[in-house]
């Protein structure tokens, strides 16, 4: 685990100031209607990203909106949620969060970060996420780079939630292989993403699922009704799905108090291509190509 505080506090702090540079917004809250946004919105790389913060009487946390790759005026990801699960309740960083921010780090990259607390069993559990978008031969991706602390060891699980959003809902998910790697890949048969997470040698899903939205129960019951709403800590673990699909991929804590990992989305107008981007960019790692994303 890296020492978290004292680079939390430098990248907080550089937010304000470097917002108005990178033409990203700055840190702040906003009601649950209209959200303060950070993100970016360069030509290139052609993802764009929204990290956005709520403080409203329905919704109060910060998460991640609006990723889009290629297309300005069509979505793809409509949102990345995270799911933290104490073993008795689940805790969504939109809906359930004590305080949240988000803001810009530096004028020469890609990136926002998102910090959020979330009352938990025992006390407080503190997330803080860099968002990077990086590109490699034209080839994009974006990285989550997540630290999670804990108020003690116990049953905890943190879920990620992805809801593809290719517009006309006639998609599909399923999941791949490609090395140590196992990866979600939705597509609506023009563009692809590819969802992968690694926890220093942990690359593979602990569970996954592959829903469909609104669904309430059966084989398509949708991926947030099975992290959140029903919220046991464990996913019905499916292999693919087509419909209006929604995402769940799980990593457990049990027994940890401090957490690093990365969540990474390759992007591509084939599988083999948006595949090779996500796992590229995990063996390289979050640093690495942070670095190569300096301008």
């Amino acid at each position: 685990m890296r020492e978290t505080t004292s680079r939390r506090a430098l990248l907080q702090s550089l937010g304000g100031a470097l917002a108005a540079t990178a033409g990203i917004g700055a840190a702040g809250t906003a009601s649950a209607e209209t959200s303060q946004s950070a993100g970016s919105y360069w030509s290139e790389p052609r993802v764009m990203i929204d990290a956005v913060s709520y403080d409203g009487a329905e919704r109060e946390g910060a998460l991640l909106e609006d990723v889009v790759y290629d297309d300005p005026d069509a979505g793809l990801i409509s949102d990345i949620h995270y799911v933290v699960h104490d073993g008795a309740d689940a805790h969504d960083v939109r809906d359930d969060a004590a305080t949240s921010e988000v803001g810009a780090t530096a004028a020469q990259l890609e990136e926002v970060y998102l910090s959020t607390t979330l009352p938990v069993a025992d006390g407080d559990a503190e997330l803080y996420q860099q968002a990077l978008v990086s590109e490699t031969d034209n080839a994009p991706a974006l990285l989550i780079d997540n630290e999670l602390t804990l108020p003690a060891a116990g049953d905890y699980a943190v879920t990620t939630l992805p809801n593809p959003d290719f517009g006309d809902g006639d998609n599909e998910a399923y999941t791949v292989e490609d090395g140590y790697y196992q990866l979600l890949v939705a597509t609506d048969g023009t563009y692809y993403a590819a969802f992968a997470q690694r926890e220093s040698w942990r690359k593979q899903f602990d569970d996954q699922r592959v829903g469909v939205e609104g669904v309430a129960s059966g084989e398509d019951k949708s991926a947030w009704r099975d992290a959140y709403v029903e919220g046991d800590g464990e996913l019905d673990t499916n292999a693919s799905n087509d419909g209006d699909i929604d995402l769940a991929f799980e990593l457990d804590a049990s027994g940890r108090s401090e957490l690093s990992w990365t969540t990474a989305i390759g992007f591509g107008v084939s599988e083999s291509a948006a595949v090779d981007r996500a796992v590229s960019s995990l063996d390289s790692g979050f640093d690495a190509e942070r670095q190569e994303s300096y301008w």
